[in-house]
């Protein structure tokens, strides 16, 4: 990884300026690469805060597909309720158009808020295992935007001060900005209206499938607006998802009046790599 040093960092002035530049430019912007193009050009340089992994790791991941998106799929193949078809893929707060990513949730509650389950609606829930080799990395965007109660809140601080005592032997300067930058970066996915999402989903497409400096990173973790903070989601690599998503099972529910307690229809488990339904 290329050395940084103090004459590499712009001032936390030139910072702010950079990202309100960049909001207020948001209405300019037609592609990813003209983002991107901005972004890097005024930043010069951002620092990316990796969850380390030094073995294997593992996490649940819920994740949710109403029934009304589900057309003429093999309700017996898990990839039916994984990411969507490229040509279903439209700009959202981690993905672009066109380039679909794995989303899911740490938590089941907060898969139903953030894809907006109306009453008496008919959806699946699914349960997967994500794992995590070595030498492959999550970018962490929970910098000064999630709330304390998060289960990942002292992960957020550990992993920021760990990054602080990296570049310990930068200035003083040098760090105060480094720590703004992670936390105006960070809040970029949770404030940025749907209007402005290509400005978020041009960064998280650049991290998730883009090798930087020999950091393979597989996906991102942000905080779930939608649950007020209170949880996180995950964003990863479609090709990725492939290969170490495993479903575990999923359930068929129809929406009652209290969101944490939908009707259950049915059930399937995954055996061998085909859904089993009762």
């Amino acid at each position: 990884m290329k050395q940084i040093t103090d004459d590499l960092i712009p001032d936390i002035e030139k910072v702010e300026e950079s990202f309100k530049l960049l909001l207020d430019s948001s209405n300019l912007f037609s592609t990813s690469n003209e983002v991107i193009d901005f972004f890097f050009k005024q930043l010069i340089f951002i620092p990316r805060i990796a969850f380390p992994n030094d073995k294997i790791k593992t996490f649940k991941l819920f994740r949710i597909r109403k029934k009304t998106t589900i057309k003429k799929e093999n309700l017996s193949d898990p990839l039916s309720f994984s990411f969507p078809p490229p040509e279903f893929c439209y700009v959202e707060r981690a993905n672009l158009t066109g380039k679909p990513v794995f989303y899911g949730c740490d938590n089941q509650f907060s898969a139903i808020l953030e894809t907006d389950i109306g009453k008496n609606e008919i959806f699946y829930l699914s349960e997967w295992t994500l794992t995590i080799h070595p030498n492959h990395y999550l970018f962490l965007l929970l910098f000064d935007n999630i709330n304390s109660e998060n289960l990942w809140y002292n992960i957020s601080i550990n992993m920021l001060n760990s990054l602080l005592k990296e570049f310990d032997f930068l200035s003083e300067k040098s760090i105060i900005t480094l720590r703004y930058i992670n936390s105006v970066f960070s809040n970029l996915f949770i404030k940025l209206s749907r209007s402005n999402y290509l400005i978020s989903a041009s960064i998280a497409d650049n991290l998730i499938y883009h090798n930087h400096e020999g950091i393979n990173t597989i996906g991102i973790v942000y905080p779930s607006v939608k649950n007020d903070l209170h949880s996180i989601n995950f964003a990863i690599n479609w090709y990725y998802s492939i290969k170490y998503l495993k479903l575990d099972n999923v359930h068929k529910l129809k929406m009652k009046d209290d969101l944490h307690r939908p009707e259950l229809l049915s059930s399937g488990f995954n055996k061998d790599g085909i859904i089993i339904w009762d």
